[in-house]
């Protein structure tokens, strides 16, 4: 199973801060699911999904992950963020911190925030 190194991971992080959706969705796995404990939101299923669902986000705010902690071991990757919000307009979104997961296939994150699945071979 081919995993990400740290650098990767950075990388990865980088390109979500910089809102460069391309070089951030090129790390995602195709069966790429964002699982969002808010029922309003759901889950978010493949590349599109994901990005019309920050689309929106990002129209009324600006986002800034800073991981904490990050580990990585087998092809899984844990790591605890801060996730900082600025917004440019008016809104009634509420913001909470959270913790992502994922797992690797084939050198491509499978993000599965807030629960870990194993991406099966």
């Amino acid at each position: 199973m081919a995993s990400l190194s740290l650098r990767q991971f950075l990388e990865y992080i980088r390109a979500f801060n910089a809102k460069d959706y391309q070089k951030q969705h090129s790390f995602y796995h195709p069966d790429v699911r964002l699982v969002i404990p808010d029922p309003e939101v759901g889950t978010q299923v493949g590349s599109a999904g994901i990005m019309n669902h920050y689309a929106v986000l990002h129209a009324t705010a600006e986002e800034t992950v800073v991981p904490i902690l990050v580990m990585i071991d087998q092809g899984h990757i844990f790591f605890v963020m801060e996730t900082y919000f600025r917004y440019v307009q008016a809104t009634d979104r509420r913001c909470d911190q959270s913790h992502r997961v994922g797992t690797v296939r084939h050198g491509r994150w499978k993000d599965e925030a807030y629960n870990l699945q194993r991406v099966q071979p």
